[in-house]
Formats: C-alpha cells, sequence, structure tokens
C-alpha cells in the first residue's frame, strides 16, 4: 500500500470516529492510539469544524501532551496522548 493510499485511509477513518463521537453526547471518551491518526491531523480537522486550541502543554521529553480546544458554545475537548508509544485520545471536558 502507498504511503498516500495509507494518509486517505487514516483521514476517512478518523472522520469516521469523530464524527460520530461529536455527535454522540453521552460519549466522553474516544481512544485513537493505534489507528495510525496524528495529534496534527486531530487538531487540523476538529479546527475544521469550529474548534480552535485554547491551551497546549508538554512535559518535553517524555512526549507527554496535552490539547484544550473549545467550540466557543458548550463543549471543550482535550486531546492528550504520548508521543513515545502513540497514545491518543479525544476527550469531553467540562468548560
Amino acid at each position: 500500500m502507498s504511503n498516500q493510499a495509507l494518509k486517505k485511509e487514516n483521514q476517512k477513518k478518523m472522520v469516521e470516529l469523530v464524527d460520530a463521537f461529536l455527535k454522540n453526547k453521552e460519549m466522553y471518551e474516544l481512544e485513537l492510539g493505534g489507528t495510525g491518526i496524528s495529534p496534527y491531523q486531530l487538531k487540523q480537522y476538529l479546527a475544521e469544524r469550529g474548534y480552535r486550541e485554547t491551551n497546549f502543554e508538554t512535559n518535553g521529553w517524555e512526549w507527554d501532551f496535552v490539547i484544550m480546544m473549545e467550540n466557543g458554545q458548550e463543549e471543550e475537548l482535550m486531546l492528550s496522548g504520548q508521543g513515545f508509544t502513540f497514545d491518543l485520545k479525544l476527550e469531553r471536558t467540562e468548560l
């Protein structure tokens, strides 16, 4: 499989998973580790959906990160993960 096809496959998977998460308000956590979706791709996709980054924290050498995003309404999302083990999670938080 070409690198381009892999990217398209990951993009389609991300759109399906994240859209389902955003629509289902009773779902509070979406595990995305191992899907091939990067934090950057996820952040860009959420920005296209009206979310903006409000905070970005990292601890540096351990590659842990937390990115907070909100849509200006009732919802705030937290992207968190660990770059060393490629963990990635999307969670709803309270404003």
